[in-house]
C-alpha cells in the first residue's frame, strides 16, 4: 500500500442532463469511469474548483446549483 505524505481537499461533480442522466468521464490514468473531480487549489473555494475541474476536465461552462458539505 502507498503511503499518503499529504492530504487535500477535493471536489466531485454531479452534472445531470435534463434527462437527469449523469455525466461520466473515462479516466486515462486508470481507465474507470466516473465523475469529474480533483483538488481545491490553496485560495480557491470550493464552487471555484468544481467549476475549474469540469471546464478542465470536460471542457464545460457550468454554474453550482447545490453544493453537498
Amino acid at each position: 500500500m502507498r503511503r499518503i505524505d499529504e492530504l487535500k481537499a477535493g471536489v466531485a461533480i454531479i452534472i445531470l442532463n435534463k434527462e437527469k442522466q449523469i455525466l461520466l468521464q473515462k479516466r486515462a490514468d486508470v481507465e474507470l469511469w466516473g465523475i469529474p473531480s480533483g483538488h481545491i487549489e490553496i485560495g480557491e473555494t470550493v464552487s471555484e474548483a468544481a467549476i475549474r475541474e469540469v471546464k478542465e476536465e470536460t471542457n464545460l461552462d457550468i454554474s453550482i446549483k447545490k453544493l453537498i458539505v
